[in-house]
């Protein structure tokens, strides 16, 4: 069974208020900057290059992958966005890795070839790319003001890298 490498990584099916998803995801975010998953050294050879560049190529990129789509997901299910269709293709792949890679084996060559065909984001191609799951700077801060929110400025400034004054 799946464990998350960060502690706000919101349960496969929980659900949240948009409020409540908002709170959440500004901790998720603030936890993930102050303990970055890091990449193993094999990641980078160039055998290992498919899978390093879809985040599959090791335990801690693929748990802060998975961790990351299942916070989306999340803000799907609190209304905030509509879930595309092959939205999920990504993290059935990572699930599936993941459970390779947990039971001791690294068959990089056959994800590689996977890698190589599949079309991991075809989600991106069916829907407006100001409709795409996730947050920028001015999304978040009108997903605030909508849904009655007031984080911390400091906060979301941690986290989108602007300056309180931008957010205030």
């Amino acid at each position: 069974m799946y464990t998350p490498r960060n502690p706000f990584t919101p349960q496969p099916e929980e659900v949240f208020t948009p409020l409540e998803f908002l709170e959440r995801h500004l901790q998720f975010h603030l936890w993930g900057q102050k303990n970055l998953a890091t990449h193993q050294m094999d990641c980078f050879l160039e055998n290992h290059r498919n899978v390093r560049n879809e985040s599959i190529c090791c335990l801690p990129a693929i748990k802060a992958g998975i961790d990351s789509e299942l916070l989306k997901l999340a803000g799907c299910r609190s209304g905030l966005w509509v879930e595309p269709k092959g939205f999920r293709y990504w993290l059935n792949i990572a699930e599936e890795r993941l459970q390779e890679l947990e039971a001791g084996e690294d068959q990089f060559h056959k994800w590689n070839e996977i890698l190589e065909t599949a079309n991991l984001y075809c989600w991106m191609t069916n829907i407006d790319p100001n409709k795409w799951p996730g947050f920028c700077l001015e999304s978040f801060i009108n997903a605030c003001i909508i849904n009655g929110y007031q984080p911390d400025p400091q906060s979301v400034s941690t986290v989108y890298y602007e300056t309180e004054e931008i957010i205030r």
